[in-house]
């Protein structure tokens, strides 16, 4: 996919997607932990905005809306952080355990957000919050996702956490039939979530195929004709 340079003090730089920027930035076996909080990559990208794809600064406010760093864990903050862009929080649920000894990682909130004039949607899934989420963040082991072969499995399996709980089929995915369009958006941990939910939207595997025992969790097909506001659950 596609990427976004966000230089220090500098004007950001858009990367075409390919091999090589896949592989960057170069690794230097450092983390500068302040710059990767999302209040630094707003405040270096906002002076740009207007010069870009409105929707780049639509998803990085909403994966903003989801970050307790930012909501405090509260659903009505993370509805207000939405509707300044405009946007309601239709939709939100909780992650399950994957297995009865999947104890160790906390779990988070998976939110759905909807334009009210457009009807478009938006998943969000949050970033790392909790040091116990590390244990997802440093499990790269590859795992297959959706007939995708390779993925990290920490993302993988924080994905799956999401999407295999009972508060996500019975509040987001009936939903998800009221987009006329679907984006997804993460940062972090929430950013790994949301690229393999992308890709796995792009390759929506059928039923019987490789890969359904994921899709089937959030199969969506647009369509004109079921497009419809969805109520704000707060505000």
């Amino acid at each position: 996919m596609d990427a976004m340079f966000l230089p220090v003090n500098s004007t950001p730089e858009m990367v075409p997607a390919s091999k090589k920027t896949s592989s960057l930035p170069r690794a230097d076996m450092g983390m500068w932990f302040k710059g990767h909080h999302q209040d630094v990559y707003k405040a270096g990208f906002e002076p740009h905005r207007h010069a870009y794809d409105a929707q780049i600064w639509l998803m990085l406010h909403l994966a903003r809306a989801v970050d307790p760093s930012v909501n405090k864990h509260d659903r009505n903050n993370c509805a207000l952080e939405a509707a300044k862009a405009g946007w309601n929080l239709v939709a939100q649920s909780i992650s399950t355990k994957l297995h009865r000894f999947d104890v160790l990682i906390p779990r988070d909130n998976s939110s759905l957000f909807q334009d009210p004039v457009t009807m478009a949607c938006a998943l969000a899934f949050v970033p790392t919050h909790h040091k116990m989420q590390y244990l997802a963040n440093l499990r790269f082991t590859p795992a297959s996702f959706c007939g995708i072969p390779h993925v990290h499995k920490g993302f993988r399996d924080q994905v799956r956490r999401a999407i295999r709980s009972p508060m996500w089929a019975a509040e987001v995915q009936p939903k998800l039939a009221a987009c006329p369009k679907l984006s997804v958006a993460g940062h972090s941990l929430g950013a790994g979530q949301a690229q393999l939910v992308a890709a796995c939207l792009q390759r929506a595997p059928a039923e019987g195929e490789e890969g359904w025992n994921d899709y089937k969790h959030f199969r969506w097909t647009p369509s004109a004709a079921q497009a419809r506001v969805l109520p704000a659950i707060v505000r």
